[in-house]
C-alpha cells in the first residue's frame, strides 16, 4: 500500500520542495563574501532524465534465494550493489533514481538516490508527511543511528492503523545522507531488519564513494579531523552531527558542521537540521555562516564577518575586534556590530583548546560566536577540569557555554562524552577520523 505511494512523494524531497544550498545566499543577503550555505556542492554530474538507460545485472550468489545485482547509472557516473531474489526495477526520474528491490519479504523496498545532496529531517519528515495517505500513524521514532562508509545511517520507526477497517503495519524510512548520491529506502513491513540490511548494501556498495569528510572540502583544501556524533536522550538515538575542520593553502581553517536532531512527539516527528560553517585565521574567526531548518523549513538564519581593523591598528595588535552579524528569526532581521576586546574563537579552536586545556590540567576562556543564545553579542566558553575520584569512570571536566552547562568525559586524551546537563541529551562520539 505505502510503497505505491513513495514513487509518487519522491519529488517532495527533491527539486523545488527542498531547499537547496544556493537559495539560502538569498534569503538573507551576503555580508561581502558568504560561504555556502551548506558547505557542500552538488553531484558533479548532470541529472538524469526520464528513461535514461540503466542496466542491472546479476554478478553472484550469496545464498540460495538472495543475489548480488550491479545497479549502474551510467548519466551520473556511479554504480552500487544491491541483495535482491530477483533484478532490481529501476526508474530514472530527474534528480534521482528509483531502485525498487525485491527480497524474501513479500513487500518491496523501495530506494531513491538522488543526483543532489538532501536534508536528513527535512527528507525524513516530508516522505513521512506525505505517505501519510489513508492512514495515522501511532507513534514515530528513531529506531537505530548508525554508520555506513563513514556517512550516518538512520532509520525511523512509524506504526500506523488504516483510517478504513482494522488494518495495521509499520513503515520503515531509511536515510544515509552521502554528500554525493544521498540513499533514502522505505519498507512497510514487521521488523527494520529488510530495509536495514538492503540501505546499507546500497549504500556501502555505492561507488565511487562519497563521504562528509572530503566530498565537502572547497578545492585545495586538506582534511584536518572528522567527527560523527551521535546524539541520545536517555539511551534513546534522536540524531547525528557531523563536523570536519581543513585547512587552505594559506593556513586559513574551516569547519562545517551538519546536525539533525529528530525528537518523537507521540504520531509526530519534529526534525530540527543545523548547519555551522566557519572560517578562522591567527586572528580568530573571520566568517561565521548559520541556519536552522525546523521539520524542513526555515527557522533561523544568521552570519558574521570580521571587519577590517579601524585605521591606525597594527596588525596582530588590535586593542578591539568588530564584527558585523546579520541574522533572520522568528522576530524577523536582525543586524548588530559587536565591539569586542579579545577576538572570537571557531569550533576548531575550541576542539584544540579543550583537549589542550584537560591534558595539562588548566582552564581555558574564549569566546565564540553563537546566535542560538545571543545574536547581539558573544557568548562566553568557559572549560575546567574536573577532579577524578573513585566514582568516576576517566577524565571528565565541565565547558559552560553561555548559560548551558555540559559534562564532557575524555578517552586518551580526546573527547568521547558531550551531556548537556538540564536538557540530558548526550552525544556520543561514534567516529573520529585525521587527514594525512
Amino acid at each position: 500500500m505505502i510503497h505505491e505511494v513513495l514513487f509518487e512523494v519522491a519529488h517532495g524531497i527533491t527539486g523545488e520542495n527542498v531547499v537547496s544550498p544556493r537559495h539560502f545566499l538569498h534569503i538573507l543577503g551576503p555580508i561581502s563574501t558568504l560561504m555556502v550555505a551548506f558547505g557542500c556542492t552538488p553531484a558533479g554530474s548532470e541529472a538524469s532524465s526520464p528513461g535514461e538507460s540503466h542496466r542491472s545485472r546479476a554478478t553472484g550468489t550469496s545464498s540460495s534465494e538472495i543475489r548480488s545485482w550491479d545497479v549502474i547509472d551510467r548519466v551520473s557516473r556511479w554504480q552500487t550493489t544491491v541483495l535482491a531474489t530477483e533484478e532490481p526495477k529501476v526508474v530514472t526520474e530527474a534528480g534521482y533514481v528509483h531502485v525498487r528491490v525485491r527480497t524474501a519479504d513479500p513487500r518491496p523496498v523501495d530506494c531513491f538516490l538522488y543526483d543532489s545532496p538532501i536534508i536528513t529531517g527535512q527528507a525524513l519528515v516530508r516522505l513521512l508527511n506525505a505517505a501519510q495517505i489513508g492512514i495515522d500513524y501511532e507513534t514515530v521514532e528513531v529506531e537505530t543511528i548508525g554508520i555506513a562508509a563513514n556517512n550516518p545511517l538512520v532509520v525511523v520507526k512509524a506504526p500506523f492503523r488504516e483510517e478504513e477497517g482494522d488494518g495495521r503495519g509499520t513503515l520503515f524510512v531509511g536515510i544515509v545522507p552521502r554528500v554525493k548520491v544521498p540513499v533514502v529506502c522505505s519498507h512497510e513491513g514487521k521488523s527494520s531488519q529488510v530495509l536495514h540490511a538492503t540501505l546499507r548494501s546500497v549504500a556501502e556498495g555505492l561507488t565511487p564513494l562519497s563521504d562528509f569528510f572530503t566530498d565537502s572540502l572547497a578545492e585545495g583544501e586538506l582534511p584536518l579531523v572528522f567527527e560523527l556524533w551521535t546524539l541520545y536522550q536517555g539511551e534513546r538515538p534522536i540524531g547525528f552531527r557531523q563536523w570536519r575542520a581543513a585547512k587552505n593553502p594559506s593556513g586559513e581553517i574551516s569547519t562545517l558542521e551538519i546536525a539533525s536532531v529528530l525528537e518523537p512527539l507521540g504520531a509526530n516527528l519534529r526534525a530540527t537540521d543545523v548547519r555551522v560553517s566557519e572560517h578562522a585565521d591567527e586572528q580568530g574567526l573571520r566568517l561565521s555562516d548559520w541556519l536552522e531548518l525546523i521539520d524542513g523549513d526555515l527557522h533561523a538564519r544568521a552570519a558574521l564577518e570580521r571587519l577590517p581593523p579601524l585605521p591606525g591598528s597594527e596588525q596582530g595588535q588590535l586593542k578591539q575586534w568588530s564584527y558585523q552579524a546579520a541574522g533572520l528569526g522568528a522576530q524577523g532581521p536582525v543586524q548588530a556590530t559587536l565591539r569586542l576586546d579579545a577576538p572570537l574563537q571557531s569550533s576548531y579552536f575550541a576542539h584544540e583548546e579543550l583537549a589542550r586545556a584537560q591534558a595539562h590540567g588548566g582552564e581555558v576562556e574564549f569566546l565564540s560566536f553563537l546566535p542560538t543564545f545571543d545574536l547581539k553579542q558573544a557568548t562566553q566558553f568557559q572549560y575546567k577540569r574536573l577532579p577524578s575520584g573513585p566514582s568516576v569512570e576517566g577524565p571528565r571536566g565541565e565547558l559552560q557555554v553561555g548559560s548551558s552547562v555540559f559534562e564532557l568525559s575524555w578517552e586518551g586524551g580526546q573527547l568521547t562524552s558531550r551531556k548537556e546537563t538540564n536538557t540530558g541529551i548526550e552525544s556520543r562520539l561514534s567516529l573520529r577520523l585525521f587527514g594525512p
